[in-house]
Order: structure tokens, then sequence, then C-alpha cells
């Protein structure tokens, strides 16, 4: 347990030192619809997959929409981090309570945390 701790603390870290250049966001973007695409939980209650409107509202909370608090300016780069915590704040917003833990660990998987 102590160890998952760990790995989970120091994912958490490089999420918060690697940067996402600029000219390659939208890459990065498409990677993730592609993999939200893919990627999928299986529980007791059925399949439970990532919607790629939640990469992409988390894209726009970044890129567009400077009243977010993950909006960065055009020319800087973005934090991994930063990238992993929107797209948590969009599972959790929704009414979709029930799956939220299922949703986090799908993101995790996204960004290779786990």
């Amino acid at each position: 347990m102590f160890g998952a701790v760990n790995d989970l603390e120091t994912n958490m870290r490089k999420l918060k030192s690697s940067f996402l250049p600029t000219d390659k966001k939208q890459k990065f973007l498409g990677e993730l619809i592609d993999k939200v695409l893919v990627y999928e939980s299986k529980t007791l209650n059925g399949k439970i997959k990532l919607s790629s409107n939640d990469i992409i509202k988390a894209y726009e909370s970044i890129y567009n929409n400077s009243g977010s608090p993950y909006y960065i300016s055009e020319n800087e780069e973005c934090s991994m981090f930063n990238f992993y915590d929107a797209i948590c704040a969009q599972i959790t917003g929704t009414k979709d309570f029930v799956n939220r833990f299922e949703k986090t660990m799908l993101i995790n998987n996204l960004f290779q945390l786990c």
C-alpha cells in the first residue's frame, strides 16, 4: 500500500515538472482522444469509459477560457499536472458520481500514473 502511495506521489511530481510545448498541444489533444476511445474499465456495473468531450472541455479550459483556474496564456507551456487536473475537474463536475473513482483511474492510465 505504501509503495503505491509513494509511486503516485513520485508520478505526480513528474507531472508537475513535465511541460507540454505550445507547438505540440494539438498533437497531444489528438493522442489523448485516441487513447480515450480505447481505454475502458469493466466493473460489475458494466463498462466505464471517459468521454472524448471531457478531454476537449479540459483542453478548452486550459487554452481558451481565461476565467478557468487551469487557463494559461497562448505562449506558455502547460504542465502535465495542469492538464491532468483539468481533466479530473471535468469528471468531478458531472452528475455521474458513481463512477468517479473508475474514471480517475482511467485518467491515471492516460498519463501512465498507475
